[in-house]
């Protein structure tokens, strides 16, 4: 995102996760997660702007996928639900200043409701709709040759 920006733990910099996760804005608040998790309850405006600042490169960041591969939906998830309900406004704004104007309504932008297993959630729906839409893929036809299903 930003080759002057913060060093992330992968080596590069400026990497979204360096900018836009849960551990970059608890360092850049200065406290612990707990600390941090406990200052966004009660609206704490340095913690507050800290996750509002996140939804700048976030927002850069999906704009350029919807411009890239002009997706129907963007999932944001979070272990915090609170900072997706934070995130979220200032992401819409960034990727309407920035998406192709044509590509902006047509992507719905969510906040995940599975929290930590919005992932998992995801890959399982990526197979059974695979499976569904598609009954008699190789990897069933293989498993039937095999002795497996339909023997």
């Amino acid at each position: 995102m930003d080759p002057e920006g913060p060093q992330c733990h992968c080596g590069n910099r400026g990497c979204l996760e360096a900018a836009a996760a849960l551990p970059a804005l608890v360092e850049r608040w200065g406290g612990t997660r707990e600390e941090f998790l406990s200052a966004l309850a009660r609206e704490d405006s340095k913690a507050m702007n800290v996750v509002l600042a996140a939804g700048e490169p976030l927002g850069i960041a999906i704009a350029n996928l919807i411009n890239l591969f002009s997706p129907k939906m963007i999932v944001i998830a979070s272990p915090i639900p609170q900072l997706i309900e934070i995130l979220l406004p200032r992401v819409r704004q960034v990727v309407d200043a920035r998406a192709i104007p044509w590509q902006r309504g047509r992507v719905a932008i969510v906040g995940s409701d599975h929290g930590q297993r919005a992932g998992m959630v995801g890959a399982a729906t990526l197979i059974l709709a695979r499976l569904l839409s598609q009954p008699r893929t190789a990897f069933l036809e293989k498993s039937c040759l095999q002795g497996g299903i339909g023997r």
